[in-house]
């Protein structure tokens, strides 16, 4: 069949196709403005939808305060409540705001709830705990034994801290290897749980050590006679053995009655595994069940949904849903926004601060040292910026260039030893490119960039950090010690601007004279010295920062907490201490692999003996939870990130038992990524106005 052969365009075609087109574009634009309309109408449903909850929210925050105002008036006539100084606590006499925490935690317990002791760092929250845990003890509506999970760092300090208050209270350290463990437990706790008297005993043995036994443990709780209970000791122990010894000290082997978590901003993140492994601990039966109150200086550190976790642990009925609190409260971040006025967003923080108030008021309480009458000394906080060496200012160059091995190779340095993070940044990428680094700043991705600015931190904190100067020729005439001295004092010569370096050849002298016996010898050394501090003065100035404070510092009668986030920093000035010791004699050193054993014995020889000057801690690992009012005055090496961790450092020396002025001194390089972080956590501490008012 022959193929019909297609009609050409007439004008009549080309028209009735133009205006199909014209009908579609006519059509399509219909259709787009149709649909901008019912993106306006959804706009307006969910404007609507959120006024009503948030109507529907206030109103159960009204009535929410007139029951709860009904039962407070009904609980403060009970005889329950703890009013006075309980019987058990011997050691000491509660301050007024103190004993207002305790009959608060007693109100909660007769009301049945949880809550969040946040009162400032160094305001006495373990000491309302033990008061608080006498109380208890004693109280006819006790519902069961205590827990306290703690920092490891703190865990001989709250041991401690029982014993001088509540010496009559038993308790348990518990803490040490698997079988020292278990035989804690076999001597404590009473009893067998309800799980294994229940479950067969052939079944356990099959599944002893599953996630399915674990999980069977879990799900029920066990009995415990009251006798038994009141009888227990108090637990104490730290975060990760409290996650790994879940299976054979949660509820399904104690029926806890009070759950106490110490520093509690690790609970921040409500989807972490200490978080989910702490509600392993905590039962709920009729009006019976675990009591849990965590301790905090700062409950507000990053932003709300941080707030929400702490609130949904314990009180997971009450903040049930963080979706609908962030969207609720409107904002996550305080960060100012782009484009918006400064009085707008005042007044939508101050509206949603208020809203805020009324609804931690319930659950969080919260006293401030300037709150209370404390009679503390004051505290003041200096900020000294440094100058940035040429050393430094050609590392920092040589990393942003990609550049690093070639520049210290210049400076006739070497890249100090065993860092990984070095090793990859002198390797580069493979085949498939140069580095982020190399390829420089402005072509890094997000990760990069993060991995850069830590490492320039480190720049603006040492040099040693990425290299160090060749050592010089060891001088076969002297002996090994004095060898050793002199090549400690040959690496303490690169220009630090911290001072934690020695920059003057005249320093440097003073110190080999230490070890060397040969006057004349030490005679032309300080010679040759005083020459070339002449010719480097201006370097020496920018350089010896931390060693002249700390040598004035010495001079006045003061003693010394150094703080610094960085375990090879620590090292560093640990060398320096110990080149300084003729003069500043014995120093203690605390950070995350200092033996538990070790841990207090330090703290105690800082606070009690005269001879120690200074001690090297961690911002992390010393930071937090202990007393160190011993010392007077503060040095944060290296700013942390998180504002409320350097605080939390700062609150070791002011706190009760303080005698004397406190003054803080936080180095910061001029010049450097450390300025644009301190100024990024003055802005976050705009997050403490939250916190719920008296």
């Amino acid at each position: 069949m022959d193929a019909t052969p297609a009609a050409s365009p007439t004008a009549d075609t080309v028209e009735d196709q133009e205006c199909l087109d014209a009908l579609g574009r006519a059509d399509e634009a219909s259709r787009e403005s149709a649909l901008e309309a019912a993106r306006a109408l959804s706009r307006e449903q969910q404007q609507a939808q959120y006024e009503e909850a948030v109507h529907q929210l206030n109103d159960m925050l009204a009535k929410a305060e007139q029951f709860n105002a009904t039962c407070e008036k009904l609980a403060s006539g009970s005889s329950f409540l703890c009013k006075d100084t309980p019987a058990g606590f011997t050691g000491g006499v509660l301050r007024d705001y103190q004993q207002q925490g305790v009959e608060w935690l007693s109100t909660k317990h007769f009301l049945g709830e949880s809550g969040i002791i946040a009162d400032e760092m160094g305001l006495g929250k373990t000491v309302q705990i033990i008061a608080y845990v006498s109380w208890m003890r004693a109280a006819p509506v006790s519902d069961g034994p205590v827990l306290i999970v703690v920092p490891l760092s703190t865990l001989r300090n709250w041991v401690n801290e029982f014993r001088k208050f509540a010496p009559d209270i038993p308790v348990v350290e518990y803490h040490g290897t698997p079988e020292e463990r278990a035989s804690l437990r076999r001597r404590h706790i009473p009893g067998r749980p309800r799980w294994a008297a229940t479950v067969p005993k052939a079944r356990r043995r099959s599944s002893a050590g599953s996630a399915g036994s674990a999980a069977a443990r879990r799900r029920g709780v066990a009995t415990m006679e009251r006798e038994d209970r009141c009888a227990m000791p108090v637990f104490i122990t730290t975060y990760s053995l409290a996650m790994n010894d879940s299976a054979v000290l949660g509820k399904a082997v104690v029926p806890w009655g009070l759950l106490v978590v110490d520093e509690s901003h690790r609970l921040k993140n409500s989807a972490s595994r200490l978080t989910e492994e702490l509600e392993g601990y905590c039962w709920r039966e009729a009006l019976s069940g675990t009591q849990k109150v965590i301790l905090t200086g700062t409950p507000l550190q990053n932003d709300l949904l941080e707030l929400w976790s702490l609130c949904h642990f314990v009180m997971p009925l009450i903040f049930a849903d963080k979706h609908a609190f962030a969207s609720v409260y409107g904002f996550l971040q305080l960060d100012t926004v782009e484009g918006r006025d400064d009085v707008v967003l005042r007044q939508e923080r101050d509206h949603i601060v208020s809203t805020l108030h009324r609804l931690l008021s319930r659950y969080m309480l919260r006293r401030t040292k300037a709150d209370v009458d404390l009679e503390l000394p004051p505290k003041v906080e200096v900020v000294v910026y440094c100058g940035m060496t040429d050393v430094q200012a050609r590392i920092a160059e040589g990393l942003a260039q990609g550049r690093l091995a070639e520049e210290v190779a210049d400076m006739g340095w070497h890249l100090t030893p065993g860092d990984s993070a070095i090793a990859k940044l002198v390797r580069g990428a493979g085949a498939k490119g140069a580095s982020a680094l190399e390829r420089g700043l402005g072509e890094a991705g997000p990760v990069a960039v993060s991995n850069l600015h830590m490492h320039l931190r480190k720049v603006a904190n040492h040099p040693f950090l990425f290299a160090e100067p060749h050592p010089p020729p060891e001088d076969e005439e002297r002996d090994e010690a004095a060898s050793r001295a002199r090549a400690a004092a040959a690496r303490a010569r690169a220009p630090a601007r911290r001072g934690v370096v020695l920059a003057t050849e005249a320093e440097l002298a003073e110190l080999a004279d230490a070890s060397s016996e040969e006057e004349e010898e030490e005679e032309e050394e300080d010679a040759q010295s005083d020459e070339d501090e002449d010719e480097d003065g201006d370097d020496g100035n920018d350089s010896c920062v931390l060693d002249s404070m700390l040598r004035r510092l010495k001079a006045d009668g003061h003693k010394v907490l150094i703080f610094s986030q960085f375990a090879r920093t620590l090292e560093i000035l640990s060398d320096y201490l110990e080149l300084r010791r003729p003069e500043f004699g014995a120093y203690e050193h605390l950070d995350g692999s200092t033996p538990r054993e070790e841990r207090q014995a330090s703290m105690d020889r800082f606070n009690e003996r005269a001879d120690r000057f200074a001690f090297l801690l961690s911002t992390r690992a010393g930071g937090m939870g202990i007393n160190l009012t011993g010392a007077d005055t503060v040095i944060i090496y290296d700013s942390d990130w998180n504002p409320h961790a350097d605080s939390q450092a700062e609150d070791r020396a002011h706190r009760i038992g303080q005698t004397r002025p406190v003054v803080v001194y936080r180095l910061v390089t001029a010049g450097s990524v450390e300025e644009a972080l301190v100024h990024r956590a003055n802005s976050k501490r705009a997050l403490e106005r939250l916190g719920p008012p008296d």
